[in-house]
């Protein structure tokens, strides 16, 4: 039962043809905008428009490209141009400009007359366009992982545990803690005991005070091998593209991410037949 509710909120969350279409409409505008304001730049799109790993919530990852915004100084002032050209567009009523990011960001919910979508536009990332195409060959040989990544994204967003910015994980890291528990488990025809026992692996027995993710190694590595690492009990996940980076460093609190998949664990385990659904209680 809980393997057909799985099959079924993966088909719910595709996108309607009018998601897409407005997506694209945004994607548009945002370009036109970006190569008027900032001449020779061009926009990549990445994340999970790109992979197909997209929840409900429409969202989209933008990268611009541009030789001419090669210092601090040069990228906050155009993100703020950005910015105001996009509330002046009427596109946007504001915009929250992250230039002291690792990687310098405007934010925004685009107005409800273009689909209230979440933006991210990134400055330089060109790492995340390769990351997308890396994750679609994933998605091609692992045909469980579509589905799962997209029930552990929606149960981080119902827990306001998926924003980077705010401490939570992002959707990238999610994709390769699914990959790798792919990786290292033997296949099952049942995706509800794959979600289970994927709860309580990443709730109760990894071991984030020891260990790391490592997707291109296919393995679960220790961090004392690796000095980029560093210690304590933070989850680390190797990057697919930078394999010094950590892909989970934005998580402050290890501590409430295995509360937060030990407590959907715990859930599936005590729903009865009686429940009307047993995705739903987690």
């Amino acid at each position: 039962r809980l393997h057909e509710e799985i099959i079924a909120y993966s088909t719910y969350a595709q996108p309607t043809p009018e998601e897409v279409h407005i997506c694209e409409k945004v994607f548009r505008y945002i370009e036109n905008t970006v190569r008027a304001t900032i001449p020779g730049s061009r926009v990549g799109v990445f994340g999970s428009v790109v992979t197909g790993l997209t929840i409900p919530v429409p969202d989209l990852d933008l990268a611009i490209v541009a030789e001419r915004m090669a210092t601090q100084r040069d990228i906050k002032r155009q993100l703020f141009r950005l910015r105001d050209n996009f509330q002046r567009g009427r596109l946007i009523d504001d915009a929250q400009v992250r230039f002291h990011a690792k990687v310098p960001i405007v934010k925004f919910t685009t107005r409800p007359e273009y689909g209230s979508i979440s933006v991210d536009i990134g400055v330089n990332n060109t790492d995340g366009i390769h990351v997308a195409e890396m994750i679609k060959e994933y998605l091609a040989h692992m045909p469980e992982l579509r589905p799962l990544a997209l029930v552990m994204k929606g149960l981080l967003a119902r827990s306001g545990f998926n924003d980077p910015a705010y401490g939570g994980l992002g959707s990238y890291a999610v994709v390769c803690m699914c990959i790798s528990f792919l990786q290292i488990n033997p296949p099952s025809e049942s995706l509800g005991k794959v979600l289970t026992d994927m709860l309580y692996y990443y709730g109760v027995a990894f071991p984030y005070e020891t260990s790391y993710i490592s997707v291109t190694e296919s393995q679960v590595l220790l961090k004392s091998s690796a000095a980029w690492c560093g210690t304590g009990d933070k989850l680390v996940i190797q990057c697919l593209k930078n394999p010094d980076k950590n892909i989970a460093s934005s998580v402050g609190r290890t501590a409430r991410l295995r509360e937060i998949f030990k407590e959907a664990y715990a859930k599936l385990l005590e729903a009865t037949i009686e429940d009307p659904v047993v995705l739903g209680t987690i």
